[in-house]
């Protein structure tokens, strides 16, 4: 939870020396290199399932555009602001779980689930909408960004969780990280 909360700190740290796309084509293309080990060494042993670029397609086309929301939204507001609607996640891969998979839904259905989702619900648009003088910290375009993050979070996990099922997690995510470091670095080199 501190590595996860501190990253919108950071990322609004370098708001006044790089922009957006800069700032996520250098995170994630590191990102790639520190997992890109596990890949080299899956490949050594012959260990790295079959399917496995098929499988982490749809998951990292997710994440990529996740990313760029993520990445760009400290431009637009503050990182606590940010944060708090990057919470509207829970929700999204809440409905997507239920609509995807039937045995989510006892738990989900759960009176101890539903409190919950509802303070989640109402802590983040109380964040949001008391803000003094308005979105104090943030502007409508950084919410909308880092909403919209929260929902492609959401169907990227739900897409892992379909596509990659039975996957060791380190292989699914060193998989997913290097897809997603090409879209961002390719986007970094195009804006």
């Amino acid at each position: 939870l501190a590595s996860w909360t501190s990253i919108p700190l950071f990322l609004k740290g370098f708001t006044g020396e790089i922009d957006g796309w800069t700032a996520n084509g250098w995170r994630y293309g590191f990102s790639a290199l520190m997992w890109l080990p596990v890949l080299i060494l899956g490949a050594a042993r012959g260990t790295l399932p079959a399917g496995l670029w098929r499988a982490s397609l749809l998951p990292s086309v997710f994440n990529t555009a996740a990313q760029a929301c993520f990445g760009l939204a400290p431009y637009y507001m503050s990182p606590g602001l940010m944060t708090f609607s990057l919470r509207f996640q829970i929700v999204f891969v809440t409905v997507g779980a239920a609509m995807m998979f039937p045995a989510e839904r006892r738990v989900i259905r759960s009176p101890g689930f539903l409190v919950g989702m509802a303070c989640v619900i109402g802590g983040t648009i109380a964040t949001v909408a008391f803000q003094p003088g308005g979105l104090g910290g943030g502007t409508g375009v950084g919410v909308a960004l880092a909403v919209a993050a929260g929902i492609l979070y959401a169907a990227y996990a739900l897409s892992v969780r379909r596509f990659m099922h039975g996957l060791s997690p380190l292989t699914a995510f060193a998989a997913v990280s290097q897809i997603t470091a090409a879209g961002m670095v390719g986007l970094m080199l195009v804006y």
